[in-house]
């Protein structure tokens, strides 16, 4: 009898121990906060398909991504932030905000 109650007890509890559970003091991956500070990959993929573009704009030096508080957006680097070259850039590309930020003439550093 004592071996019956063994075995049930095993059967029992043996399965629901061979399940993965988080610790108690471990946050599981539903419960963790998404690190705003790591940019999205749609929004590398749109840089991707328009910086060609965004770059023969005159005046445009690079692009690249940035946050807006929590939201993802792109941004154009320009030597000159004037009306003209703010007028040829979106203000929009596929969902994402764009910003326009003046950074001077883009020069390679002497060897």
């Amino acid at each position: 009898m004592f071996r019956f109650a063994a075995v049930v007890v095993i059967l029992t509890v043996g399965p629901g121990c061979s399940r993965p559970h988080p610790a108690k003091n471990e946050p599981t991956r539903a419960a963790l906060p998404r690190d705003s500070s790591v940019t999205s990959p749609e929004a590398a993929d749109v840089l991707r398909r328009h910086t060609p573009a965004l770059m023969a704009i005159a005046g445009v030096t690079g692009t690249g991504e940035g946050k807006r508080g929590a939201r993802t957006i792109l941004i154009v680097y320009v030597a000159r932030a004037t009306p003209e070259v703010k007028q040829r850039i979106p203000r929009e590309i596929e969902g994402y905000p764009v910003e326009v930020r003046e950074i001077g003439n883009v020069t390679a550093p002497p060897p």
